[in-house]
């Protein structure tokens, strides 16, 4: 395998970027997921307590600092005992005491939870210090954690990298993870994506999970690395077949997207449900798209149904939408408008842009819902700021139109654009309009025949009558009629394929002045641009569906 191309890497990028937020690892079991689990992991070890202490019996009456190391342990166990963790903490504590330094990183993580002691983080952190200064390198650790956390201590990336630092000199792998973190997001040090790369390559060769699955993203989208795919894959299939979820749904998106490879989507799909088993709701995501597109496998619409429900069960916004689609559509399950309207409504709180859209016109249609331009206008807004084109273009209306919004024709030009940039025909077409007929701009033929031309080329009927009208009249354009016959025959033809039977245009009308015009708009000659709800499944070559 080698480096992926340059081409369509954004996405790929952001796709496997997102799958991480900065979390900062430590010894304590209280972010551990289990108590237990820095007691069992001492006892497991050769190092953790001498030979001696373990041949003391719980309760003796013990001076010595192992004795009470030990006889905490047996009873934070219920190992020959009775579990009692107040004893455990009664002797952990005299044995921390005495400058024990292993009993100070326990009774700091006793006082994290509060088991045998009360629960006090600030207490925590100053055993952590004690038994940092010790050379401790858990310790050590926990604290960095601490203070990257503000967890018992104010928080303060600067000295959290210092005690991160230190333990990571001794080869504590989460310690250089951390360390890694801290350069990759730019906390307490200057960013730097080569250094990070470094230390996550440290803490990866010594089995850190998280570690390895972040060298594997930053080869794959080549930050502060070259680009390497196949170091990508090698990196992540380490972590992943560990478990490590977020290496499994990495892994999994690189086979399906091949690089400059060939796409492995039976690979990809091994990996995906390896995620989805752990309840991953874009693995889970993955597998429906692939079941609806027949990536490696026969088309199934009912398969991809049902990964979609499992996704949008996790809350995964994308599936959600796309199986809100299904439903509307009847598409491997029972039509059902009442669920589709109830999923694309979970989608766009979520902050979905096209689900935000398709709910904008059930509003604006009364599809399934009560009829509300408000409504409409508000969910178009939303999904607008978020770039959507069609959004803009409806919003557009909106704004010229004055429903569910004030009537401002500068700010529907101004939507008009954002979506005509995006080579929406619709818009452009708009715009033609709105120059042709002088709202929210000045007047201009030339500029409106432009706007025509653009979106004529993209196949648009009403564009094309327009444009040929304009040849016809001489405006914006020198006179032609066989220009002018030409696009008007282009528009016959393309009324046929074109899917516009719920959009209505914003007619032109050669206006002689300002008080025609007016009364134009009046008497409705200036006829309304509706959305239409298929406007938002055109989707152009390069797009993939229902995605």
């Amino acid at each position: 395998m080698t480096n992926p191309p340059q081409s369509g890497s954004d996405e790929e990028q952001i796709t496997l970027q997102a799958t991480y937020a900065p979390v900062v690892e430590v010894n304590s079991p209280l972010l551990q997921g289990g108590f237990l689990g820095a007691f069992e992991a001492s006892l497991a070890s050769d190092d953790a307590l001498p030979t001696q202490s373990r041949t003391y019996l719980p309760g003796d009456e013990l001076n010595e600092a192992e004795g009470h190391f030990a006889a905490g342990v047996r009873y934070a166990l219920g190992e020959g005992v009775g579990q009692d963790w107040t004893a455990a903490g009664r002797h952990i504590r005299n044995a921390a005491e005495q400058g024990h330094s292993q009993a100070q990183l326990f009774l700091g993580d006793m006082c994290s939870e509060g088991r045998g002691v009360k629960k006090d983080r600030a207490a925590a952190c100053r055993w952590y210090r004690r038994a940092a200064s010790a050379g401790n390198v858990y310790a050590q650790n926990n604290l960095g954690a601490s203070y990257a956390a503000g967890c018992g201590v104010p928080q303060d990336y600067t000295k959290a990298e210092r005690w991160f630092r230190k333990a990571a000199a001794q080869d504590h792998a989460k310690a250089q993870y951390n360390l890694g973190l801290l350069y990759a997001e730019g906390l307490g040090v200057q960013r730097d994506e080569r250094e990070a790369a470094l230390w996550f390559r440290r803490a990866g060769e010594q089995g850190h999970a998280i570690a390895q699955c972040r060298l594997g993203v930053q080869y794959a989208v080549g930050r502060g690395l070259e680009r390497n795919l196949e170091q990508a894959c090698e990196w992540l299939r380490r972590a992943a077949e560990r478990g490590q979820l977020h290496a499994q749904l990495c892994l999994g998106i690189l086979h399906a997207e091949g690089g400059s490879q060939v796409a492995n989507y039976e690979e990809a799909a091994k990996w995906f449900r390896l995620a989805a088993d752990q309840g991953d709701g874009e693995a889970r995501f993955r597998l429906g798209l692939m079941h609806l597109e027949g990536d490696g496998m026969p088309a199934d619409h009912r398969e991809a149904a049902k990964w979609y429900g499992k996704a949008a069960e996790s809350g995964n916004a994308k599936a959600q939408n796309n199986l809100a689609l299904m439903f509307e559509e009847g598409l491997g399950v029972d039509r059902n408008q009442r669920e589709a309207l109830r999923l694309f409504a979970l989608a766009a709180e979520q902050g979905h842009a096209m689900a935000q859209l398709r709910l904008g016109g059930m509003y604006f249609l009364g599809h399934g819902l009560p009829q509300s331009d408000e409504e409409a206008a508000k969910w178009y807004r939303k999904a607008a700021d978020q770039g959507n084109s069609y959004a803009q273009y409806n919003l557009g209306f909106m704004c010229a139109s004055g429903r569910g919004v004030a009537q401002d024709f500068k700010q529907a030009v101004a939507w008009y654009r954002r979506a005509a940039a995006d080579d929406v025909a619709e818009a452009q077409s708009a715009l033609g309009d709105m120059f042709a007929a002088g709202l929210g701009v000045a007047r201009n033929d030339s500029e409106a025949a432009e706007w025509y031309r653009l979106a004529a080329e993209h196949g648009y009927p009403h564009a094309q009558v327009r444009l040929g009208d304009m040849f016809a009249t001489g405006r914006g354009v020198p006179q032609d009629d066989s220009e002018a016959l030409r696009w008007h025959a282009e528009a016959d033809e393309s009324r046929a394929t074109w899917d516009d039977s719920d959009v209505i245009v914003l007619g032109f009308t050669p206006y002689e002045n300002e008080d025609e015009r007016d009364a134009c708009i009046a008497s409705k000659r200036l006829r309304e641009l509706v959305f239409s709800p298929m406007v938002a499944s055109r989707t152009r070559s390069s797009e993939r569906p229902l995605d």
